[in-house]
Parts: structure tokens; C-alpha cells; sequence
């Protein structure tokens, strides 16, 4: 009787734990998904009024997105997501255009200054120089001259203004917001096949 009482138990007291071993493994992989996983948003231009939609009800999308990830939504940077989901090519396409972007704004924050200073100093006058002229001649007398054109600075200031300009409007990014968002989809399922978990719409 003693016997039969012990094995009870001992069953009893095994299926807790046996439900909690193939349990953690999927905690686990749960956990590690939400920490892995990334995401994409799709940017809004606010109308004058504040609101994000249109008459009709559709989000303002201006076509930009940011990238972020983990269960934290932690931004991340575009080189760093195109890396995450496998696309070394795309990340080198966006730090390659990233860098003519910054060079041509500070080509033309240099210029824009540095003609502005050329200006000034050449519309300075270099000081008074008194001529000696005979009596006769006419015009003679105190005159000032420039070493430069202050013409010559607002050149160079317009072209660094120009270039700001374009540089503003310089768009590393080398793809869209939606096929962004097909690469973030892709990998969080490629990760949840890689950590053993169904296959379901990746985290937003």
C-alpha cells in the first residue's frame, strides 16, 4: 500500500516538471525572438491641424521609414539594420552616399562662410593713397582703393548655398519604405523558423 502510494506521488509530482521542461525552451526562444526581432516605421507628415491622416483616412506616409529593434523598439541606424537582416550591400550603398551627402553640405558650409568673409574683407578699403598730380591735371586728389572684388565673395558664397541645398536634399537611403519593411518581415521570420517557433506575422 505504501508502495502504491509512493509511485502516485512520484508521478505526480514529475508532470510539473516535465510541463515546465518544454516549457522553458520556448520561454527561451520567445525571449530571445523579442530581443532579436526588428521593425520598420513608416514616417508621417503631420498636416497643419496635427493629425497624421487625410480627409479620407489614410496616414500621411511621406515614404521615409526609420528601423528599430528589439521588444525596447531601440532605433537603429539604416547601415546597422541592413547588416542585421543579411544586406551588407545595401549598407555599403547607404554609408557610400551618406558620405557625398556630408561632404557636399560641408563643401558648402565652407564656401557659403568663407565667400561671406572674402566679401567683407574685400570691400574694405585698403587706405587713403594722396597722389601727386601737376596742377593742370584734373580728377587729382585723395583715392581709395580695394586689393580684390567683394563680387568675387558673394560668388563663392551663392555656390556654397547651392550646395547646401542639394546637399539637404541628398537621400542616402537606397531603398523604400516598403521594401524596408519586406526585409524586416523576411528576417523575423527567418528567425523564428532559426529558433524553432511557428511561422507568423513578424512583431510591429
Amino acid at each position: 500500500m505504501r508502495l502504491a502510494w509512493f509511485l502516485v506521488l512520484t508521478v505526480a509530482a514529475s508532470v510539473p516538471v516535465a510541463a515546465r521542461a518544454q516549457a522553458a525552451p520556448a520561454a527561451d526562444a520567445d525571449v530571445a525572438y523579442e530581443q532579436q526581432a526588428v521593425g520598420v516605421r513608416h514616417l508621417v507628415d503631420p498636416l497643419r491641424d496635427g493629425a497624421t491622416e487625410d480627409a479620407q483616412g489614410h496616414p500621411t506616409y511621406n515614404g521615409k521609414w526609420d528601423a528599430f529593434g528589439g521588444a525596447d523598439h531601440r532605433p537603429l541606424d539604416e547601415a546597422a539594420f541592413f547588416r542585421i537582416v543579411g544586406r551588407d550591400d545595401l549598407a555599403r550603398r547607404y554609408e557610400r552616399q551618406e558620405r557625398v551627402k556630408k561632404g557636399v553640405t560641408a563643401a558648402g558650409g565652407t564656401l557659403l562662410v568663407g565667400g561671406l568673409v572674402f566679401a567683407a574683407l574685400a570691400a574694405l578699403p585698403t587706405g587713403n593713397g594722396a597722389v601727386a598730380c601737376p596742377s593742370s591735371a584734373s580728377g587729382c586728389g585723395s583715392q581709395s582703393s580695394q586689393w580684390a572684388s567683394p563680387t568675387w565673395g558673394l560668388a563663392l558664397a551663392g555656390t556654397g548655398v547651392v550646395a547646401l541645398v542639394v546637399g539637404h536634399f541628398l537621400d542616402p537611403t537606397p531603398i523604400g519604405a516598403d521594401e524596408a519593411d519586406r526585409l524586416a518581415h523576411d528576417y523575423d521570420q527567418s528567425l523564428r523558423r532559426s529558433l524553432g517557433m511557428a511561422e507568423t506575422a513578424s512583431r510591429r
